[in-house]
């Protein structure tokens, strides 16, 4: 599981949140802003891309779980929906995208 995570931790930036994703021992972890750790684990173990993560706040077990999805092992992107919305991430020192 932990190595299959490791294409989605580093820092991800967005308009509006700002997370970090590591893994610490065989679990990957997920912090946003100075909130506590959360839990992150695969949605599936299918080898197909894209890749889709939970988190899960332990603490708060009735909270909605965020969920993360990666295009591919090099996106430079990354979405993270909670509910009905949704904010596109983009991986700290990648390129800024033009439009």
């Amino acid at each position: 599981m932990a190595q299959e995570g490791l294409h989605i931790c580093g820092r991800w930036t967005g308009k509006e949140k700002t997370i970090s994703i590591s893994l610490q021992g065989d679990q990957l972890r997920l912090q946003i802003g100075a909130s506590p750790f959360l839990q992150v684990a695969p949605v599936s173990s299918e080898e197909a891309w894209p890749k889709r993560w939970s988190v899960v706040n332990q603490a708060n077990a009735k909270e909605e779980p965020f969920q993360l999805e990666l295009g591919s092992a090099e996106s430079a992107t990354m979405w993270l929906r909670h509910g009905a919305s949704s904010e596109e991430l983009t991986r700290a020192g990648a390129p800024a995208r033009r439009g």
